[in-house]
């Protein structure tokens, strides 16, 4: 199994009326969402997934995603939304690029971590509660790779492997600025090569990310810390406040302000 430190970044459970269609999303961190009643439809740009009370799914990060209630019943979902850290667990969930379907007894034993865990963060901060969480987490992602053993199988590839000094490099200099020749330099290739060997492997260019990286980190200290948004920016390696809260608004769809509120509730 491969060692993967996990961040929840919110817990909660919604309530849909009958034909409630959520907006088009593409989350930039892992989603486990939970059928706790009801009946849905998960859209992707390629499929119609039908989900019955008690089934659920995780969505990768970077997949176009929308659920549609169906029949005549509220429907009621559970999510849960995380990261892995970079370096050891990039791509690991967007290989298949398709939402992953569990059920029966998987569904069942996530779906108890899951309600745990909501619980859990309906509680006043503190050490034991953030250490249980992480804990439950970890148990969740265990489960659904050993529902789907061609994600570690994948993982694996030594095209990755080749990758991880790169990913590391990327994890440990968030606050520096980093540039393709940087991490050219680190692969000891060219960066043409580079960039095809990384979207070879992660579907993504090394610039993409380098970003995607900074937008994680910047929604753990959004999250866990009190620090101003622009010493956030500035930890994430953003000089330009005002263009963090650009790209963090148009890549997770709120400014980091309210994200931080929104996480916090």
């Amino acid at each position: 199994m491969i060692p993967i430190s996990y961040r929840l970044e919110s817990a909660g459970v919604t309530e849909h009326p009958p034909g409630f269609q959520t907006p088009w999303r593409r989350v930039g961190n892992a989603v486990v969402t939970q059928i706790r009643q009801g009946t849905a439809e998960l859209w992707t740009e390629r499929e119609r997934l039908l989900l019955a009370s008690g089934m659920g799914f995780l969505v990768p990060p970077g997949v176009k995603t929308k659920l549609h209630t169906t029949g005549d019943s509220s429907c009621v979902v559970e999510d849960l939304h995380f990261h892995c850290r970079l370096y050891e667990a990039h791509g690991l969930f967007t290989v298949l690029n398709r939402p992953l379907i569990f059920e029966g007894p998987v569904a069942g034993g996530i779906g108890q971590r899951s309600q745990r865990i909501v619980q859990l963060m309906k509680q006043p901060r503190t050490m034991r509660k953030s250490i249980e969480v992480s804990r439950l987490l970890a148990e969740i992602v265990s489960s659904i790779l050993e529902a789907y053993p061609e994600l570690e199988e994948a993982w694996q590839h030594p095209l990755r492997q080749r990758l991880l000094p790169v990913l590391r490099f990327i994890q440990d200099h968030l606050r520096e600025p980093i540039c393709r020749e940087d991490l050219a330099r680190v692969a000891g290739v060219s960066p043409v090569h580079l960039h095809n060997l990384c979207v070879a492997a992660f579907g993504t260019s090394p610039v993409a990310m380098v970003l995607r990286e900074r937008m994680q980190h910047a929604r753990q200290l959004l999250h866990w810390s009190d620090l101003p948004v622009a010493e956030v920016a500035s930890r994430c390696g953003f000089r330009d406040p005002a263009y963090f809260n650009r790209m963090f608004k148009k890549m997770e769809g709120v400014a980091p302000g309210r994200y931080r509120r929104l996480v916090r509730q």
